[in-house]
């Protein structure tokens, strides 16, 4: 029997979710432009770095300049972490 829980991302999840978000980005789910550039340390730092925002404050900036409040929550199968979900403001992404 398999056991699916929900609980908020630890910072020690950091890796899981960026690496599900560049494998998201391959087809769309976030920026397509993540996965293409997933090798540029420049662009893969800023992303980390609103990752950790998330699971340290709970609040990322936006392209605009202004912070929105977000969460990130991991998805465990039989303890072990198999999906993501980011919510940003108003808007949830599930992966």
């Amino acid at each position: 029997m398999c056991n699916y829980k929900l609980e908020k991302a630890s910072p020690n999840h950091r890796k899981f979710i960026l690496d599900c978000i560049l494998e998201a980005s391959k087809s769309g789910h976030f920026n397509p432009i993540f996965y293409q550039q997933k090798n540029n340390k420049q662009m893969i730092s800023g992303l980390e770095f609103q990752i950790d925002l998330t699971l340290n404050y709970e609040n990322m900036p936006t392209s605009n300049g202004n912070f929105v409040s977000s969460k990130l929550y991991v998805y465990l199968q039989n303890g072990n972490p198999c999906a993501m979900s980011w919510i940003q403001g108003e808007e949830i992404y599930l992966f």
